[in-house]
């Protein structure tokens, strides 16, 4: 079984600024990955599905790489790299890839992972060339074998009217493309907000940003962006893919779960929530 973290529209900006005049996005991704390398995970990889930086700034592009690569490291996996439409394509190329190419097949604890550039130069919505999609229909024309598709702009339709011309605008010729292919999954972010749909016959992951939300129930229909983040964890078991989105900010515990597996939990509260006592506790008791 291979898992792998997503991390989403970033949104790192240049030394001394702040992402919407108020969010501390460099921060903020700090938080969460000292959070992850204290939870001791072992993931396949970390994805990065576009937006690393907000406008370009090659710092910024410096900072992400040491910050994710430093993570990435210490738990042993690769990172994977893929540009959204707030990177500046040629910045991103060197000061991310190195001068590589976007458009790749890279496998990984047995999952092969395409990546394809989505953005358009200068704006919002995505588009698949041409020659994207013949480069991808060769690709995919192999042995059937656990794929996960990797993009920025989610091939969907979006709730919000005002950024739903922002999505990948060709979808339906992606979809004719995906249909029968036995792609897992198409893993994108964009949107600010985690959510999934399906393109052909294969499901969608739209992954949340770490940096901020676009509420789709904003209060008294206003459009805003909320102070709250989100990564994801996708995990391929027998062929199949399952995504979670994770807020980032640390959360309380309200019930131990592995107290139940150890056996260590009160009686009483184990009896009112439902879930019945083993017998070595009940003997025990």
């Amino acid at each position: 079984m291979a898992y792998f973290l997503q991390l989403s529209d970033v949104h790192l900006v240049a030394p001394g600024k702040k992402l919407y005049g108020t969010v501390d996005s460099t921060s903020l991704l700090r938080d969460l990955l000292d959070r992850l390398a204290d939870a001791e995970l072992a993931p396949s990889a970390v994805l990065v599905t576009g937006d690393v930086g907000d406008h370009g700034d090659a710092q910024a592009y410096r900072t992400a790489r040491t910050l994710i690569e430093s993570y990435a490291g210490r738990t042993g996996c690769p990172v994977i790299w893929v540009n959204g439409n707030h990177d500046e394509i040629e910045s991103f190329r060197s000061h991310i890839l190195d001068g590589g190419v976007i458009d790749r097949v890279e496998h990984v604890d047995g999952v092969r992972l395409i990546v394809l550039d989505s953005t358009v130069p200068g704006a919002s919505h995505g588009l698949l060339t041409p020659d994207q999609l013949d480069w991808l229909r060769t690709v995919l024309a192999g042995p059937v074998e656990p794929t996960l598709l990797l993009m920025h702009h989610p091939p969907l339709r979006c709730p919000l009217p005002g950024l739903d011309r922002d999505m990948l605008r060709n979808r339906a010729d992606l979809a004719e493309l995906l249909e029968g292919s036995g792609v897992s999954m198409v893993v994108t972010g964009h949107t600010h907000y985690a959510g999934a749909g399906v393109c052909g016959d294969v499901p969608v992951w739209v992954g949340g940003s770490t940096a901020a939300y676009t509420d789709v129930v904003p209060p008294k229909r206003r459009a805003r962006t909320a102070d709250y983040g989100s990564f994801s964890r996708i995990d391929l078991i027998d062929g199949e893919a399952v995504a979670v989105s994770i807020p980032c900010q640390q959360m309380d515990t309200v019930l131990d779960f592995q107290a139940i597996i150890d056996g260590t939990i009160d009686k009483d509260l184990l009896a009112e929530i439902g879930i019945p006592a083993r017998a070595d506790e009940k003997d025990r008791r």
